[in-house]
């Protein structure tokens, strides 16, 4: 947990730890997904250097993304093109939607529920340790409505 408003410096320790956490096991990262959130020049320079995972790194807000009704780009990828133009020339294909679209299905979707459903628009509480709580009380009751939806909890 941090205390940073957005997402643009944690694109990195995210990766670094991802990366340690599959050497564990003997395997290495191919493939990065990562919202808007993590889309700044750094985060693509970083992601550019040779031997790092493909990323797909969304450049807008997936809604707007979603919406555009543009055709899959074809031929060569013109070498004028930036970092960011390239990302998302490169979400622009089947493959990259395909695979961005996977992102949504992971580690958002508690995320996205608690923050949308249950409206937690901030927390009513201040510094890490108190917010960090705060947030597992969330979960908590998040996951025991889910359960109680579910008709699986014992009466």
């Amino acid at each position: 947990m941090v205390s940073e408003c957005n997402d643009f410096g944690q694109l990195k320790p995210m990766v670094e730890l991802a990366e340690a956490n599959l050497y564990e096991i003997g395997e290495e990262p191919d493939k990065i997904l990562a919202d808007a959130g993590y889309c700044s020049q750094a985060n693509l320079e970083y992601m550019d250097q040779p031997g790092s995972a493909d990323p797909y790194i969304a450049v807008k807000k997936d809604h707007k993304q979603r919406c555009e009704n543009v055709a899959a780009p074809r031929g060569r990828i013109p070498k004028d093109m930036s970092l960011k133009e390239r990302m998302e020339r490169k979400l622009r294909t089947k493959v990259g939607k395909a695979l961005y679209r996977l992102r949504g299905q992971i580690a958002e979707a508690p995320y996205g529920q608690i923050k949308d459903c249950r409206n937690l628009a901030k927390f009513l509480l201040r510094g890490l340790e108190k917010v960090g709580g705060e947030f597992d009380l969330w979960c908590l009751t998040h996951n025991i409505l889910k359960l109680y939806r579910h008709s699986l909890v014992v009466t």
